[in-house]
Order: C-alpha cells, then structure tokens, then sequence
C-alpha cells in the first residue's frame, strides 16, 4: 500500500489508540481518536496565535481574540480529520512562538527548539520540510551570515540523520512511500480547478500577507523578521507544491494563520483613530472585514457537514459496515483479499473496515498516480485476480467488476446489501 505521508503523525495516532485499547476494526473509533487530536492540535494551534498575539506584538485584546477565533473557523473537516495538517500546523507555530520568544527564552534553547520542530515538522508530512528554513532566513533578514550558514548546517544533518535512521529502520520501502508516493505529476488543470476560487477568496487576506513580509522584512525588530521569514516559507513553496496533481488548499493552512497574525499587527498599529470619528470604529472595521473573509467557510462548515450531510453519511457507514461484516464471515483463509470497486476515485470507509483483507487500497492515489500518470505497476494485482487470490469483489449496486480489464465473467454475484453488491470468484 501507499503511504503518501511520513510516519510522525501515524505513530503518535496508534500510540494513543493502543493506550485507550481501540480495536483498528472499529473504524468509527480510530477516526474519532483522530478527529478528536487533531480538534486539540487546531485548538492549540488559535491558542497559540492568540498568546503571540497578546504577549509578544501587544495587540488589542479584541483584534487578538478575532483573529485567533477565524483561523479556528479556517480549519474545517478537511484539516480536522485523520490527516497530519493540524499536527504541522501546530509545530509550525511552536518553531514561531519559539523564536518570537527570545531573547526571554536563552538563544541557543529558542534555536535548537525552533530547528527540532521544524524537523518534527517534515517527519508529519514532506511539505514541512521548509520550516527548516524559518531560522536560517529570519537570520539572514537580520544580516546574521555566520548564524544563518551555522543553523542551515545543523538543520541539514538532523533531517539527513533522521532520513538515514528511519531507512535503516524501514529499509526501502520507506524511500518508496516517501518519495514514490508523491509522484503524482504536475497538473495546471488541477491547480485551476482547486484554487481558483480559492484564490480568488482569499486574494486581500494573502495579497496583505505578502506586503507585510516585505515590510517586515526591512524591519530591525527581530519578532518581525521572524514573521516574514515564515511567511516565505508557508507560502511561496506551497505556490509550487499547489501544481502537483491532487493538492488541495490544505496546503496554504499555516501562510492563511500567518497572514493573519500580521491582519492583526497590521489593523492594531494603523492610525484607524484618526480616521473615524468614534475611536471604537477601527475595531468594527477589522472584525468585519475578518467576519466577510472567512463568511463563506464559516457557513459552509455548518451547514453542509453538520445540517445537511451528517444523516447521509452515517447511513452509508451503517450500510457499509454490513458489507465488511458479511465479507469477513466469508473469507476462510489469510490468502484470501477482497478487491473494492478501484474504477471510482475516492475512497469510502469500505477501504479501512476492511484493512485487514483488502487487496489495492487508497483507491484515489491509484486512480491519480497509477491511471492518471502511469506511476504505478498493476500488473501483481492482475495477476493475484486471475490466479483467485482476490477472492471477494465488491462494487457499487449495478457495476459490474470488470477491473483492470478482466473478464467480469470471473465473478458471480453473491449477495446484495444496501447500496452494495458483493462477488465471489
């Protein structure tokens, strides 16, 4: 199987299930487990910025506490879910306050945290890998040139001596999910499709965002240096990985936190009073202004996941639960796999209630890389049907299991559930 992310997330999410004793057949409760980490991590991640709102730039209470509540409101289903995004994000804004906390805390323990959780960052997922760079470039913004090649050095040889061990641990799978996993190729249609209303949305709050490194940038002040440098971390190579097929707008989740906290400075230290004629006017401008940029999210995350969608997709969790139950009370030896439908791109829960027996699972990534790009040799699985080894089929009600064109014929109709239709070789 393909594992399209490193290990650090996985790891911590298995530990704190084999602690509460989950069973990883209960797929309701591994995502519950999950969902609920990465609800404390998102959380983390507002209290955070709210913390280095208050403390460290001094911004009004109110412009800090709005700001903070819309990142929480950012980060819909799609980051609190059985992902590492709200795992990197969260270090993301430890490496942050770490060094917007010096000189308080001694410079070399800010440094040395900031350079291991920028690494704790790459071992969540690959894209991490440029919050290494954080340090090296608020260093460089400073005019420090012995620190910055003294901390580049240092930050290099922690991620190739952590590569090196997790290789000697996993031997060549490890390079193969790491890197294989990520070649699904590069798509400008994709890119459209996913971010250009994206882009559109957000363009004030990113275009602010980018103006503000630069001004920051030129600044003395060491806290702002450290701003613009993760902003050009967060941002700029995410415009790159954003062209690889099958990104999503996940990606831009700590440049839109980012952005964000420089709203804030920004709206706090603006003359605003002298513009109004009430002195409380510059407040009601950045809560509406925050309020309009995050109203479509904000509305979308309520009503289409908790209103409308909630009902429906329990019922095809029940549905789908039934299915793996009546397929495993048929599978009598461990030679035997069943195959789910692979013609259709995205996954359901019939991949992870059936983990232990599933032949071919993330459906998407084969679809993107394997039929998209030709990524990906299928020919092991042709011959695992052929053969019998896949004994089991399951497809959605009305398809046949003509898969990687085999001869359906091989499959007979066994037994209808719901939605689903289960063969048998």
């Amino acid at each position: 199987a393909i594992i399209q992310y490193m290990p650090l997330y996985y790891h911590l999410v298995a530990f704190i299930t084999s602690v509460f004793q989950i069973n990883p057949a209960n797929a309701h409760a591994v995502y519950t487990c999950a969902r609920g980490l990465n609800l404390l991590f998102c959380l983390l991640s507002s209290g955070l910025l709210l913390g280095m709102a208050r403390r460290v730039f001094k911004i009004d209470w109110l412009i800090a506490f709005g700001v903070s509540v819309l990142a929480f409101l950012w980060m819909g289903p799609g980051i609190i879910s059985g992902r590492p995004d709200s795992l990197k994000a969260l270090l993301f804004m430890l490496t942050i306050l770490a060094l917007v906390s010096f000189p308080k805390m001694r410079k070399r323990y800010a440094y040395l945290f900031a350079v291991l959780s920028g690494c704790a960052a790459f071992f969540c997922k690959q894209d991490g890998l440029v919050f290494c760079g954080i340090l090296p470039l608020a260093l460089l913004f400073q005019g420090n040139r012995r620190d910055f090649f003294i901390w580049s050095l240092l930050s290099g040889l922690l991620v190739i001596s952590l590569v090196l061990l997790l290789i000697g641990l996993n031997g060549p799978p490890f390079l193969a999910n790491v890197l294989g996993g990520l070649e699904n190729g590069i798509s400008i249609s994709w890119f459209v499709g996913s971010f250009g209303a994206y882009f559109g949305f957000y363009a004030l709050l990113f275009a602010l965002g980018i103006v503000l490194t630069w001004e920051f940038s030129k600044s003395k002040s060491w806290s702002l240096n450290v701003l613009s440098s993760a902003m050009c971390c967060a941002f700029i190579p995410q415009l790159f990985f954003s062209l690889k097929y099958g990104s999503a707008p996940n990606y831009f989740l700590e440049a839109t936190l980012i952005s964000l906290l420089m709203l804030a400075i920004w709206i706090d230290k603006s003359p605003f009073s002298g513009i109004f004629q009430h002195k409380q006017s510059h407040y009601l401008l950045a809560i509406c202004t925050a309020v309009l940029l995050f109203y479509i999210p904000a509305i979308q995350w309520i009503t289409a996941i908790f209103l409308n969608q909630e009902p429906q997709l329990k019922a095809q969790y029940e549905n789908q639960k039934e299915v793996a139950e009546f397929v495993h009370s048929q599978l009598k030896s461990e030679n035997e796999w069943v195959l789910v439908d692979i013609k259709r791109q995205w996954e359901d829960h019939l991949s992870t209630l059936l983990y232990d027996r599933i032949a071919a699972p993330q459906r998407d990534v084969i679809m993107q890389v394997a039929t998209a790009k030709g990524k990906i040799d299928l020919q092991p699985l042709k011959n695992a049907i052929k053969e019998g080894t896949v004994r089991y089929a399951v497809t959605e009600l009305g398809t046949s299991p003509d898969f990687l064109n085999i001869d359906p014929a091989i499959f007979k109709p066994l037994k209808v559930i719901g939605n689903y239709q289960v063969w048998k070789r």
